[in-house]
């Protein structure tokens, strides 16, 4: 009895760890359905587990990602542990929701059956670093834009010396 409840409490915390998770913890076959999903789809993209339960996976993936959805259902793509990418997804109310996806493989009898995976809403952070590239982006035109100033006063600075040092109008013509 003191083995089987030991077994009984790991259960109960990896079932504790995969609901509590704040990132999407999930496993699907290679049709795209989903085998198990946590409550934290339900934050991260609107829909209930038993919404997303219901969806192929590749319907969540907008037209542009398409390729991405593709190769997380190949077989030999699954192979290659761990896979990590970066992909957009559509939640419920068609946002856009930037993942860092990292996934592995799951076999049974030494044969691959499927792909677990754990996915993090980095949705923010791209906007935060695509919004910082701009600014930066901003601030090298500004420079680059002082500079040019900056070499132009230089310019009509030395011009007015020059035209300062002239006596006749010929010389300062010249």
């Amino acid at each position: 009895s003191g083995a089987r409840g030991s077994i009984l409490e790991n259960e109960d915390l990896y079932r504790e760890f995969f609901e509590n998770a704040s990132d999407i913890i999930f496993t699907y076959d290679f049709s795209g359905k989903l085998l198990s999903i946590n409550k934290a789809v339900e934050g991260i993209t609107g829909y209930t587990v038993a919404e997303a339960m219901e969806k192929n996976m590749v319907s969540v993936f907008p037209p542009d990602q398409m390729h991405i959805a593709q190769r997380t259902l190949d077989v030999k793509t699954a192979g290659e542990v761990p896979l990590n990418f970066e992909t957009e997804i559509l939640g419920k109310d068609n946002n856009r929701i930037t993942l860092g996806v990292s996934t592995r493989p799951m076999y049974r009898g030494g044969k691959i059956i499927g792909v677990q995976g754990i996915a993090r809403d980095i949705t923010k952070r791209k906007k935060t670093e695509e919004a910082l590239h701009e600014a930066n982006l901003k601030l090298e035109a500004w420079v680059s834009e002082l500079e040019e100033r900056t070499r132009e006063m230089t310019m009509l600075n030395d011009m007015g010396d020059i035209l300062r040092a002239c006596f006749t109008l010929e010389e300062a013509y010249n």
